[in-house]
Parts: structure tokens; sequence; C-alpha cells
């Protein structure tokens, strides 16, 4: 889906994180351009296209390179960084796609994440506490870290904006406050 424009019809499987089969091309003008640039007329079923499509799907989730992946997968009760896409439609907040379920009457003003609210405090933690708490929650998996490199640590550009806005007598407890919560 672009918006609410269907961009195609595909099966994907959740098990091998791979779309096995393009059912139907609807709006193809309307696709990532690494999709729309590829396919040809009666071209549905190419393995090239099944396979460019199912690696762009891929490469909206979370990178294997991101620091302490496995600690964040392991607190969110999840096997493969993947798997994150299939709990929030895939959503990101670089674009507009997602993957809308067949049959669902679900439009993108219902779950995009620029007008609805997602849970942020527990990918939150999720991601930057020392404890090894599992996040268990459903609601909890569906935010736009799925599709992010991480939380990035910046304390030198935290240290620089509280050096420009903050007066000297707070500044240092404001600043290491912030680094013993994020465990920077």
């Amino acid at each position: 889906m672009n918006k609410n424009t269907e961009v195609l019809v595909a099966e994907y499987n959740e098990v091998s994180k791979f779309f096995d089969r393009i059912i139907e091309v609807k709006n193809i003008h309307y696709a990532p351009y690494i999709i729309e640039g590829i396919y040809e007329d009666g071209d549905e079923n190419s393995n090239h296209l099944r396979t460019n499509l199912s690696e762009w799907f891929k490469g909206r989730g979370i990178p294997t390179w991101r620091d302490k992946l496995d600690i964040l997968l392991h607190r969110l009760n999840i096997a493969t960084p993947s798997e994150l896409l299939d709990k929030a439609f895939g959503l990101s907040l670089s674009d507009q796609y997602w993957i809308k379920p067949y049959g669902s009457n679900i439009t993108y003003d219902d779950v995009n994440f620029f007008d609805n609210d997602f849970d942020y405090a527990e990918f939150l933690e999720a991601s930057l506490s020392l404890n090894s708490k599992v996040v268990i929650r459903e609601s909890a998996l569906k935010t736009p870290n799925n599709t992010t490199d991480g939380m990035l640590k910046k304390p030198g550009l935290l240290k620089m904006v509280l050096d420009i806005y903050l007066n000297p007598a707070i500044r240092m407890r404001c600043y290491n406050h912030l680094m013993k919560f994020w465990h920077l």
C-alpha cells in the first residue's frame, strides 16, 4: 500500500520472510522506485520482482548491525529484526508504504504513526535499560522504532545543547542524570 492506494496484492510468508507470490499488480506507479523500476507488464511472478520486493521489505527493518540488537530482540521476545516488521504493518516514519492484511478494512489513516499514538516507553526501556526485563505487551511492538537503525547515542550533541541552553549551575547535574538514564 502507498497510503490508501493499493500497489499490489501478494502472499507474504512470515516464516521465510519472503513474498512467495504476487497475485495482482494494481498501481505499480505508486510502488517504491526499486519495485516500479524493475516491473514489466505481465511480470507479476518473476523471481526477480519477488526477490526485490522481499529485499525492499526486509530493508525497512532494523539492520543486523544495530548496536546491542541481540539484547533488544531478547527483551522484546522477538527472534529476528524482520519479525518486528510484521508487528506494525511495516510502517515507517520515512515514507507512506505499509502492508495491509488481505481482506482487512483498515486504512492508512487508522494506523500511520503521524496521526496515531504509539507506545514508546517500553520499546525505549528495552533499547536503553540495563535490566533483562522482557516486554510482552503487543502494543509495545507497534512503534516506528521497528523500522529504524536504533536509538542513537548522542552524548556529544546532548552536551552541546545543554551548554547552549542551560545555565552552568544545573548543566552538569542534568547531563549526568541523562547519561545515567541512558547508561552511557
